[in-house]
Protein backbone atom coordinates (compact mmCIF):
# COMPACT_ATOMS: atom_id res chain seq x y z
CA UNK A 1 0.00 0.00 0.00
CA UNK A 2 1.08 3.88 -0.41
CA UNK A 3 1.03 4.54 3.18
CA UNK A 4 3.24 1.47 3.73
CA UNK A 5 5.78 1.72 0.87
CA UNK A 6 5.77 5.76 1.94
CA UNK A 7 7.54 4.67 5.33
CA UNK A 8 11.14 2.95 3.90
CA UNK A 9 14.10 5.47 4.47
CA UNK A 10 15.93 4.71 1.07
CA UNK A 11 18.77 5.79 3.03
CA UNK A 12 18.98 2.72 5.19
CA UNK A 13 19.21 -1.07 4.26
CA UNK A 14 16.27 -3.50 4.47
CA UNK A 15 17.63 -4.60 7.82
CA UNK A 16 17.23 -1.35 9.25
CA UNK A 17 14.09 -0.58 7.45
CA UNK A 18 12.38 -4.20 8.77
CA UNK A 19 13.74 -3.54 12.10
CA UNK A 20 12.59 0.85 12.99
CA UNK A 21 9.09 -0.51 11.05
CA UNK A 22 7.93 -3.88 11.85
CA UNK A 23 10.28 -5.42 14.81
CA UNK A 24 10.17 -2.26 16.89
CA UNK A 25 7.29 -2.52 19.39
CA UNK A 26 6.43 1.01 18.41
CA UNK A 27 7.18 0.92 15.01
CA UNK A 28 4.04 1.73 12.41
CA UNK A 29 4.15 -1.87 10.46
CA UNK A 30 4.53 -3.82 13.72
CA UNK A 31 1.20 -4.66 14.03
CA UNK A 32 -1.25 -3.39 11.07
CA UNK A 33 -0.94 -7.34 9.94
CA UNK A 34 -3.28 -8.15 13.07
CA UNK A 35 -5.60 -4.62 12.47
CA UNK A 36 -5.35 -4.14 8.65
CA UNK A 37 -9.12 -4.73 8.35
CA UNK A 38 -10.54 -3.16 11.22
CA UNK A 39 -11.62 0.47 9.37
CA UNK A 40 -13.21 -1.63 7.07
CA UNK A 41 -14.85 -4.16 8.40
CA UNK A 42 -17.19 -4.76 11.64
CA UNK A 43 -16.51 -8.38 12.25
CA UNK A 44 -13.22 -8.87 10.32
CA UNK A 45 -12.48 -12.23 12.07
CA UNK A 46 -13.23 -14.70 9.16
CA UNK A 47 -11.21 -12.58 6.71
CA UNK A 48 -8.70 -13.05 9.29
CA UNK A 49 -8.56 -16.93 9.50
CA UNK A 50 -9.03 -17.05 5.80
CA UNK A 51 -5.27 -14.90 5.68
CA UNK A 52 -4.15 -16.88 8.52
CA UNK A 53 -4.60 -19.92 6.46
CA UNK A 54 -3.03 -19.14 3.29
CA UNK A 55 0.30 -17.50 5.11
CA UNK A 56 0.65 -21.22 6.95
CA UNK A 57 0.35 -22.65 3.51
CA UNK A 58 -3.02 -23.75 2.72
CA UNK A 59 -3.53 -23.14 -1.37
CA UNK A 60 -6.26 -25.37 -2.12
CA UNK A 61 -9.94 -24.05 -1.26
CA UNK A 62 -10.88 -26.99 0.46
CA UNK A 63 -7.81 -26.90 2.51
CA UNK A 64 -8.60 -23.48 3.40
CA UNK A 65 -12.24 -24.14 4.84
CA UNK A 66 -10.94 -26.99 6.53
CA UNK A 67 -8.23 -24.83 8.45
CA UNK A 68 -10.69 -22.11 9.39
CA UNK A 69 -13.27 -24.43 10.31
CA UNK A 70 -16.26 -23.00 8.22
CA UNK A 71 -18.10 -24.18 5.26
CA UNK A 72 -17.61 -23.40 1.77
CA UNK A 73 -20.85 -21.17 1.41
CA UNK A 74 -20.15 -19.31 4.28
CA UNK A 75 -16.39 -18.14 3.25
CA UNK A 76 -17.36 -17.23 -0.55
CA UNK A 77 -18.45 -13.50 0.63
CA UNK A 78 -15.30 -12.89 3.00
CA UNK A 79 -13.03 -14.57 -0.04
CA UNK A 80 -14.44 -12.13 -2.44
CA UNK A 81 -13.67 -9.29 -0.34
CA UNK A 82 -10.59 -10.01 0.05
CA UNK A 83 -9.78 -10.38 -3.77
CA UNK A 84 -11.43 -7.50 -4.69
CA UNK A 85 -8.76 -5.64 -1.96
CA UNK A 86 -6.16 -7.23 -3.69
CA UNK A 87 -5.47 -9.20 -0.44
CA UNK A 88 -5.53 -12.66 -1.97
CA UNK A 89 -5.17 -13.45 -5.57
CA UNK A 90 -6.89 -16.44 -7.44
CA UNK A 91 -4.43 -18.45 -9.32
CA UNK A 92 -4.56 -21.20 -12.29
CA UNK A 93 -2.18 -22.48 -14.65
CA UNK A 94 -2.09 -20.67 -17.51
CA UNK A 95 -3.37 -23.52 -19.83
CA UNK A 96 -6.33 -23.30 -18.47
CA UNK A 97 -9.43 -21.20 -19.18
CA UNK A 98 -10.43 -18.74 -17.07
CA UNK A 99 -12.44 -19.11 -15.06
CA UNK A 100 -10.74 -22.91 -14.44
CA UNK A 101 -10.61 -26.09 -13.11
CA UNK A 102 -11.60 -25.70 -9.44
CA UNK A 103 -9.61 -28.59 -8.65
CA UNK A 104 -6.50 -26.47 -10.03
CA UNK A 105 -7.11 -23.68 -8.47
CA UNK A 106 -4.79 -22.03 -5.62
CA UNK A 107 -5.17 -18.86 -3.66
CA UNK A 108 -2.04 -16.74 -2.75
CA UNK A 109 -1.17 -13.75 -0.57
CA UNK A 110 -1.20 -11.00 -2.70
CA UNK A 111 -0.30 -8.20 -0.73
CA UNK A 112 3.72 -8.55 -0.01
CA UNK A 113 3.50 -6.77 3.76
CA UNK A 114 0.91 -9.35 4.90
CA UNK A 115 2.71 -12.02 3.16
CA UNK A 116 5.93 -11.10 5.20
CA UNK A 117 4.26 -10.15 8.31
CA UNK A 118 2.42 -13.80 8.74
CA UNK A 119 5.72 -15.72 7.43
CA UNK A 120 8.08 -13.55 10.45
CA UNK A 121 6.78 -11.07 12.74
CA UNK A 122 3.56 -13.52 13.18
CA UNK A 123 6.02 -16.45 14.40
CA UNK A 124 8.11 -13.69 16.29
CA UNK A 125 4.98 -12.37 18.39
CA UNK A 126 4.48 -15.78 18.82
CA UNK A 127 7.19 -17.05 20.51
CA UNK A 128 7.63 -14.04 23.12
CA UNK A 129 11.20 -13.62 21.44
CA UNK A 130 10.29 -9.69 20.56
CA UNK A 131 10.27 -9.14 24.46
CA UNK A 132 13.74 -10.56 25.19
CA UNK A 133 15.49 -9.44 22.24
CA UNK A 134 16.06 -5.98 20.23
CA UNK A 135 14.64 -5.19 16.91
CA UNK A 136 18.00 -5.60 15.01
CA UNK A 137 18.46 -9.09 17.03
CA UNK A 138 15.34 -10.52 15.59
CA UNK A 139 16.31 -9.31 12.45
CA UNK A 140 19.72 -11.52 12.41
CA UNK A 141 18.17 -14.24 14.44
CA UNK A 142 14.84 -14.97 13.29
CA UNK A 143 14.71 -13.54 9.44
CA UNK A 144 18.10 -12.84 7.92
CA UNK A 145 18.89 -16.66 7.92
CA UNK A 146 14.93 -17.60 5.97
CA UNK A 147 15.59 -14.32 4.15
CA UNK A 148 16.45 -16.19 0.75
CA UNK A 149 13.93 -19.37 0.71
CA UNK A 150 10.84 -16.72 1.60
CA UNK A 151 12.46 -14.79 -1.10
CA UNK A 152 11.73 -17.32 -4.16
CA UNK A 153 7.99 -16.89 -4.32
CA UNK A 154 8.09 -12.97 -4.43
CA UNK A 155 11.24 -12.79 -7.05
CA UNK A 156 8.83 -15.32 -9.09
CA UNK A 157 6.16 -12.71 -9.33
CA UNK A 158 8.37 -9.92 -9.92
CA UNK A 159 9.71 -12.22 -13.09
CA UNK A 160 6.04 -12.22 -14.10
CA UNK A 161 5.35 -8.63 -13.88
CA UNK A 162 8.32 -8.28 -15.98
CA UNK A 163 7.92 -9.80 -18.76
CA UNK A 164 4.20 -8.74 -19.00
CA UNK A 165 4.83 -5.04 -18.44
CA UNK A 166 8.43 -4.57 -19.52
CA UNK A 167 9.51 -3.17 -23.15
CA UNK A 168 13.04 -4.37 -22.60
CA UNK A 169 14.88 -5.22 -25.83
CA UNK A 170 15.91 -8.85 -25.01
CA UNK A 171 12.13 -9.76 -24.59
CA UNK A 172 10.75 -10.68 -28.28
CA UNK A 173 7.36 -10.64 -28.16
CA UNK A 174 4.79 -8.64 -25.51
CA UNK A 175 2.87 -11.19 -24.46
CA UNK A 176 -1.26 -10.64 -24.56
CA UNK A 177 -1.38 -13.29 -21.22
CA UNK A 178 1.21 -13.80 -18.52
CA UNK A 179 1.30 -16.79 -15.89
CA UNK A 180 2.51 -19.83 -14.87
CA UNK A 181 1.64 -23.62 -15.15
CA UNK A 182 1.76 -26.61 -13.06
CA UNK A 183 0.73 -30.61 -13.24
CA UNK A 184 -2.55 -31.98 -12.16
CA UNK A 185 -0.28 -33.33 -9.22
CA UNK A 186 1.41 -30.08 -8.43
CA UNK A 187 4.94 -32.39 -9.00
CA UNK A 188 6.06 -29.93 -11.97
CA UNK A 189 5.68 -26.47 -12.10
CA UNK A 190 7.02 -23.81 -14.64
CA UNK A 191 7.58 -20.52 -13.10
CA UNK A 192 7.01 -18.12 -16.18
CA UNK A 193 4.78 -19.06 -19.07
CA UNK A 194 4.10 -16.14 -21.96
CA UNK A 195 1.84 -16.05 -24.84
CA UNK A 196 2.26 -13.56 -28.04
CA UNK A 197 -0.56 -12.91 -29.88
CA UNK A 198 1.57 -14.92 -33.02
CA UNK A 199 1.31 -18.32 -31.40
CA UNK A 200 4.75 -17.38 -29.19
CA UNK A 201 5.42 -18.96 -26.07
CA UNK A 202 8.14 -17.54 -23.57
CA UNK A 203 8.59 -20.07 -20.39
CA UNK A 204 10.95 -19.05 -17.74
CA UNK A 205 12.73 -20.23 -14.54
CA UNK A 206 13.44 -17.95 -11.76
CA UNK A 207 16.22 -18.38 -9.27
CA UNK A 208 16.96 -16.38 -6.42
CA UNK A 209 19.61 -18.61 -5.78
CA UNK A 210 22.35 -19.72 -8.41
CA UNK A 211 20.92 -21.21 -11.61
CA UNK A 212 22.63 -23.90 -13.31
CA UNK A 213 22.46 -26.07 -16.64
CA UNK A 214 20.31 -29.01 -14.50
CA UNK A 215 17.28 -26.25 -14.26
CA UNK A 216 17.41 -25.34 -17.97
CA UNK A 217 17.31 -29.11 -18.66
CA UNK A 218 14.41 -29.62 -16.13
CA UNK A 219 12.48 -26.57 -18.05
CA UNK A 220 12.75 -28.10 -21.39
CA UNK A 221 11.22 -31.30 -20.16
CA UNK A 222 8.42 -29.39 -18.52
CA UNK A 223 7.78 -27.17 -21.78
CA UNK A 224 7.37 -30.27 -23.79
CA UNK A 225 4.27 -31.16 -21.28
CA UNK A 226 3.12 -27.68 -21.40
CA UNK A 227 3.23 -27.63 -25.45
CA UNK A 228 0.99 -30.23 -25.67
CA UNK A 229 -1.79 -28.63 -23.63
CA UNK A 230 -1.52 -25.38 -25.96
CA UNK A 231 -2.85 -24.69 -29.68
CA UNK A 232 -1.07 -22.62 -32.29
CA UNK A 233 2.53 -22.41 -30.85
CA UNK A 234 4.66 -20.87 -33.71
CA UNK A 235 7.54 -20.60 -31.47
CA UNK A 236 9.58 -21.36 -28.09
CA UNK A 237 11.86 -19.35 -25.95
CA UNK A 238 13.11 -20.09 -23.02
CA UNK A 239 14.94 -18.06 -20.04
CA UNK A 240 16.51 -17.97 -17.15
CA UNK A 241 15.61 -15.18 -14.56
CA UNK A 242 18.58 -15.08 -12.13
CA UNK A 243 18.90 -13.37 -8.75
CA UNK A 244 22.49 -13.99 -9.01
CA UNK A 245 25.57 -13.95 -11.83
CA UNK A 246 25.44 -17.34 -13.14
CA UNK A 247 29.12 -19.08 -13.18
CA UNK A 248 27.80 -22.39 -14.81
CA UNK A 249 29.84 -22.54 -17.88
CA UNK A 250 27.76 -25.15 -20.12
CA UNK A 251 24.49 -22.28 -19.57
CA UNK A 252 26.73 -19.19 -20.13
CA UNK A 253 27.86 -20.71 -23.45
CA UNK A 254 23.98 -21.06 -24.26
CA UNK A 255 23.37 -17.56 -23.21
CA UNK A 256 25.92 -16.41 -25.16
CA UNK A 257 25.06 -18.69 -28.60
CA UNK A 258 20.84 -16.96 -27.95
CA UNK A 259 19.27 -20.71 -27.09
CA UNK A 260 18.39 -19.53 -24.09
CA UNK A 261 17.51 -15.60 -22.79
CA UNK A 262 18.98 -14.24 -18.96
CA UNK A 263 17.26 -11.83 -17.38
CA UNK A 264 19.52 -10.35 -14.32
CA UNK A 265 18.14 -8.32 -11.57
CA UNK A 266 19.51 -5.24 -13.13
CA UNK A 267 17.68 -6.05 -16.07
CA UNK A 268 14.63 -6.69 -13.76
CA UNK A 269 14.43 -3.13 -11.94
CA UNK A 270 16.22 -1.19 -14.42
CA UNK A 271 14.36 -1.71 -17.51
CA UNK A 272 16.48 -2.35 -19.63
CA UNK A 273 18.05 0.97 -19.08
CA UNK A 274 21.84 1.90 -17.98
Amino acid sequence: MPGQLSLIDPSRDIADNIAQQMLNPSGRLADEGQHLFDSFLGDAGVHYSIVRAIANGEQKWSKITNRVGKDSASLSRPLDWLQDMDVISRVIPITETPPGNPKKTIYRLADPYLAFWHRFVAMIRASGSDDLMTARELWDHFIAPGLDEYMGPMFESVCRDFVGRSKHPRLPFHPVRVGEWWSDDSSEQIDVVALGPKGQVLIGECKWGSVTIDDVDKLNERRDIVLKELNGVTQVYVAVFAGHTIADRQLKKLISKGEVLHFSLEDLFCNGRP
